[in-house]
């Protein structure tokens, strides 16, 4: 990846973090997290879907579904 496509890829993912972190959907709430992952799978897809760029999504959806747990 070129420096501007990293950037890039930051700064949706940075977006999409910013976004979801202090909206984390409650654990049961199916219908939000088909939002979450929508959303994450289109970073992806809009960046290439390499390894690096799915673990980056990986870690931000896994950081969120933990959170979620520890508010039920």
């Amino acid at each position: 990846m070129s420096n501007q496509e990293v950037t890039a890829l930051l700064k949706d993912a940075q977006a999409f973090w910013f976004r979801w972190r202090d909206n984390v959907p409650d654990f049961s709430d199916v219908d939000k997290w088909d939002v979450v992952l929508k959303e994450a799978n289109q970073i992806a897809d809009d960046h290439g879907g390499s390894v690096h760029v799915t673990d980056l999504l990986v870690w931000f959806c896994t950081e969120l579904h933990e959170r979620s747990k520890e508010r039920s």
